[in-house]
């Protein structure tokens, strides 16, 4: 994912703005709300995200209907 991102940043990037963000560590539950609004897209894969539990959290957070979402059909809730 690490070399993903900076391909895609060097390529896209302006100024001080990155078009892929990717955030590791441990945050509240309305510091995850926040990203999740503030994201025009959320990747899942099976890799950080077994449950899948953060594709339902994602979806339920953009109570105004935007935002993707990027499902791996080898995380656990794809079917869902």
């Amino acid at each position: 994912m690490d070399s993903w991102q900076e391909e895609i940043n060097s390529q896209y990037a302006q100024g001080r703005w990155k078009p892929v963000v990717v955030l590791k560590g441990n945050y509240s539950q309305e510091e995850v709300v926040a990203f999740y609004r503030l994201a025009d897209l959320v990747v899942i894969n099976s890799l950080h995200d077994g449950m899948n539990l953060v594709a339902k959290e994602y979806l339920a957070s953009r109570v105004d209907g935007e935002g993707a979402l990027l499902l791996s059909p080898f995380t656990g809730r794809l079917g869902s």
